[in-house]
């Protein structure tokens, strides 16, 4: 390839920086020579000085376009930081994303993605799938297009980079200086043209094909291809067009620095030629470490960098391979090192080497046990021949932990592991098991001292399972009964807690505090506890509790009353039990209790006159008995006259001497009579003796 200066990266060294006014002269003599190889027959000196300010005025644009390109192509590389990567799917450096993202461009660029070139019918993309087309041949306003980008080289190795360019130029018989040209130039931060690579192609009258070995003219004139081409057709040229030209740049002598790559076109200043010019670019190649290579499943094929020409030569563990294939196929761990030398190379003239390390390829594998939501997740890490690990969840990464402690986002149930060493990786998505909790919910209402609660057990489970439940009650109480049942001793207060387990073995929990109703505390007085039945009036008085809202007494489980104090009287012998209930605000009750003893009695009445008249009154004569401590059938009642006479006898209580005897009325005066009866409780008989008094 021929460069504008010094073939093959001499010494002298093209520098452009933009200085117009210091290369004003020499630029107005070449302009000078332009326009002459444009003035036609019949034109003024009006016409002509015309020509010759277009001329300096795009030249001058030109110029001002290379500077503004380069800035730009300088910006994108400090600004975006993660395409300095050698990574081609991040760094877009053969335009495979199907853009021009990371790159600066100016004036006609377009993508193409496939299809022959009218005029050489070589491929439009040399590899993948785009290139990048500078400039067309039907646009007269293309004048100047071209695509910048900033490299930030390696400050350590050997780098070197691949471009890949084909070029169509229309043959107008312009010299040297005027035709239409393909640059490619590097630029320092400064904007100073780097000695080495700079590349022209050009088609020139008075030299004809120039910059490209395999630059060739097409048989048939340019409309012969497109009737509809650009450019002055009174001259009826043909076009000279190259395949596809690969150069590698050694870019060594830059490491540290940032360097800019410029793939330029520039036409005739006066619209009537053209070219247009493809360009890829490979990743930039860095030999300062040597690469590692994953063993795959049997053979591993190693390659020199895709896309240049070079002679190649094997080494495996420092010994020679007699091996001169651009790729090989191992299967042996170890070092192997491939020595190439770029058939087109650039500002250096030795040969690179490369190393490359077989490693065994990572087997990423992990165990994660099924987990309760809200608790742990156990993750176990199994993989093999892993230095590094990344573990991904939830959009988060993890990065060198064996094995990583993360927080479950419901509904988020994927986990990805990459177990790396060096570049070699392995990747292992495992979805992750979570268990949902039960739901505890119990209702209760609190209760009196000493009455059970009824605590109602409502715990549902997401999977309709069977619940088990765990109860702990105050400090005393523990249960395991779905519906407990717990009796408080006291008012103090008190916790209820309900823990609840499905059958995936997750549980919950829920506690309340309560706190039982306080008692009531009864208690009364009596005035009697023992007497007899004949004089049996007993006063009861109530000394409860002030908190005492409701009370009733109660004899024998019979109310009799509801007041705090009151009077009884009982009518016959036997033991009474006394209660008395009474009620506080929150309906809970306490019951005083005591006894009474009636005892049995008996009092006998035995009037000393009577008056049998007929007058009905006071008729009879008999004794009365009141209390029940006698047996009626062992009595007998008699009366006597004055001469000891029995006149009347009776064994029947009832029955009482109406003062006759043997049908005749008695006379007046004073009987004796005898009453003989047995107590019951002791079984004594006694015998009473006295005098009534018969009046009439």
């Amino acid at each position: 390839m021929k460069t504008l200066n010094a073939l093959l990266c001499t010494a002298l060294a093209m520098s452009v920086n933009f200085n117009f006014l210091s290369q004003f002269s020499a630029k107005k003599e070449n302009t000078l020579k332009h326009v002459n190889e444009h003035i036609q027959p019949g034109m003024n000196q009006n016409q002509i000085d015309s020509l010759h300010a277009i001329t300096e005025k795009n030249h001058l644009q030109n110029d001002a376009n290379l500077h503004s390109l380069i800035l730009e192509a300088q910006k994108v590389n400090k600004t975006q930081n993660i395409y300095k990567s050698d990574a081609c799917e991040l760094a877009n450096w053969g335009f495979e994303n199907g853009n021009t993202s990371n790159w600066a461009t100016s004036g006609c660029v377009q993508l193409e993605n496939g299809g022959m070139d009218t005029y050489g019918s070589y491929p439009k993309v040399f590899n993948g799938n785009h290139s990048l087309k500078l400039s067309n041949d039907s646009n007269y306003d293309c004048l100047y297009s071209a695509a910048a980008r900033t490299y930030s080289v390696p400050a350590s190795g050997q780098t070197f980079i691949t471009i890949h360019f084909a070029t169509n130029i229309f043959n107008y018989p312009h010299s040297s200086f005027d035709a239409a040209k393909f640059n490619f130039n590097l630029y320092d931060n400064q904007m100073n043209v780097l000695p080495c690579p700079t590349y022209q192609a050009y088609y020139a009258s008075d030299e004809g094909p120039v910059g490209i070995p395999s630059l060739q003219q097409t048989p048939f004139p340019a409309t012969f291809y497109n009737p509809v081409v650009a450019g002055d057709l009174l001259f009826n040229s043909n076009v000279s067009f190259s395949n596809w030209h690969h150069v590698t740049v050694d870019l060594s002598a830059y490491a540290g620095t940032d360097v800019t790559m410029v793939f330029e076109n520039r036409w005739c200043a006066y619209d009537v030629d053209w070219i247009y010019t493809y360009i890829e670019v490979d990743c930039p190649v860095n030999n300062n470490l040597p690469i590692p290579v994953c063993i795959a499943d049997g053979n591993t094929e190693l390659c020199a960098p895709d896309g240049m020409l070079a002679t190649y030569d094997w080494e495996f563990n420092d010994l020679p391979m007699n091996n001169t294939q651009q790729c090989i196929t191992v299967n042996e761990e170890g070092t192997y090192t491939l020595n190439f030398q770029p058939v087109y190379l650039e500002c250096a003239e030795t040969s690179y080497e490369l190393t490359f390390e077989l490693i065994d390829k990572p087997v990423a594998n992990f165990s994660v046990n099924e987990f309760c939501i809200g608790q742990p997740v156990i993750i176990n890490n199994l993989s093999q021949f892993g230095s590094d690990f990344k573990w991904i969840y939830n959009g988060q990464e993890f990065n060198g932990s064996a094995i990583p402690s993360i927080n479950y986002t419901e509904g988020e149930d994927i986990l990805t592991l990459i177990a790396s060493a060096g570049s070699c990786a392995d990747t292992l998505i495992k979805p992750l098991i979570a268990r949902k909790i039960p739901n505890p919910k119990f209702e209760f209402e609190n209760q009196c001292v000493g009455v059970p609660y009824k605590i109602v057990n409502m715990s549902t489970d997401p999977y309709n399972g069977p619940l088990q439940a765990n109860w702990t009650i105050s400090t005393t109480y523990q249960s395991s009964n779905w519906n407990p049942q717990y009796t408080a001793e006291n008012d103090q207060e008190f916790v209820i807690a309900l823990q609840v387990t499905n059958q995936y073995g997750c549980s919950n929990g829920i506690q309340t505090k309560a706190k039982a109703f306080p008692l009531p505390q009864a208690a009364f007085n009596q005035s009697e506890n023992s007497l007899s039945e004949n004089s049996a009036l007993v006063h009861f008085q109530d000394e409860s509790s002030s908190d005492v809202s409701l009370l009733q007494w109660a004899i024998n489980e019979q109310t009799i009353n509801t007041s705090p104090d009151f009077y009884h009287e009982f009518m016959e012998p036997g033991l009474y039990n006394v209660s008395l209930i009474v009620m506080n605000e929150y309906a809970c009750t306490d019951t005083a209790f005591n006894q009474i003893v009636v005892n049995p009695s008996i009092t006998l009445y035995v009037p000393n006159t009577f008056t049998p008249n007929g007058d009905e009154n006071n008729q009879f004569f008999r004794p009365v008995f009141s209390g029940s401590n006698f047996d009626r059938k062992n009595y007998t009642f008699l009366v006597f006259n004055r001469w000891g006479e029995v006149v009347f006898q009776t064994q029947d209580i009832q029955e009482a001497w109406d003062g006759f005897h043997n049908g005749l009325p008695c006379m007046q005066g004073t009987y004796s009579w005898e009453i003989s009866y047995l107590e019951q409780v002791n079984k004594e008989q006694k015998h009473v003796n006295g005098h009534v008094n018969l009046v009439k």
